[in-house]
């Protein structure tokens, strides 16, 4: 089932199947897989296209333009909405979809207030105690690891994305980052010393859950990680 489901949505390919035979393989082949992403931008598109842009954009922190689009940063990047409901770069380069879906649904969310400036573990935000198991294996315990292999490297992507290094915090090494324009998370680091291991531990702003849900927070953090992988990767080319 599991296999099945990966290659409806085109992670998998027919080929990978040890039990197909050629025949089963090549009618397999002829069909189109479903591409969930596209499916669900789509349709959250629409939905945004029916938003009060100049309602939501004060409630949201982005920037009504000239135009009637949004202007908004989403994890380190500036990105604008089209009335039409189509996120585009603004340095032109193409919208990975997990981006695309999660400003979408940002704003479809509509938010409310502004951060409390009150830390909080994952785990106390609406419904974090489901989700809490995942968000450690998920965000916490591959940053971790990043922090511990590339720690010097992990801080200059922390600082191109626009995460600021915060005083007064339990650690030596703790970032501020804005997720998105209302979205923070405070991270912080142990490194391993006295024979004891290192450390990792994000925590939100106690107001997170009124702008995504918990399932979308672990989706953003899982992008943090994606995007700081891939600049370490372009800093070892280097």
């Amino acid at each position: 089932m599991a296999f099945a489901v990966s290659l409806c949505r085109g992670e998998a390919k027919v080929k990978d199947c040890p039990f197909l035979g050629q025949e089963e393989r090549a009618l397999l082949n002829r069909v189109r897989p479903f591409d969930w992403k596209r499916e669900l931008i789509n349709k959250m598109r629409e939905e945004a296209s029916r938003l009060d842009f100049a309602g939501i954009c004060d409630r949201i922190g982005a920037v009504l333009q000239e135009d009637g689009s949004l202007r908004l940063t989403c994890l380190g990047r500036p990105y604008r909405v089209t009335p039409e409901g189509d996120v585009l770069a603004e340095d032109g380069r193409d919208v990975n979809p997990w981006v695309n879906i999660l400003i979408l649904h940002y704003l479809r969310s509509g938010g409310s207030g502004n951060p409390t400036g009150k830390w909080v573990d994952f785990s106390e935000l609406k419904s974090g105690m489901l989700k809490v198991a995942s968000f450690r294996r998920d965000c916490e315990e591959p940053l971790g690891e990043l922090f511990d292999k590339y720690r010097a490297g992990v801080e200059e992507a922390l600082q191109l994305l626009g995460a600021v290094r915060v005083k007064d915090a339990p650690t030596a090494d703790a970032w501020v980052y804005y997720i998105l324009p209302k979205v923070p998370l405070l991270l912080l680091y142990w490194p391993g010393e006295d024979g004891e291991g290192s450390r990792l531990k994000i925590l939100w702003d106690s107001s997170a859950d009124r702008f995504l849900d918990v399932e979308s927070l672990i989706f953003a953090t899982e992008g943090l990680v994606h995007t700081i992988q891939g600049l370490l990767r372009g800093r070892v080319k280097k």
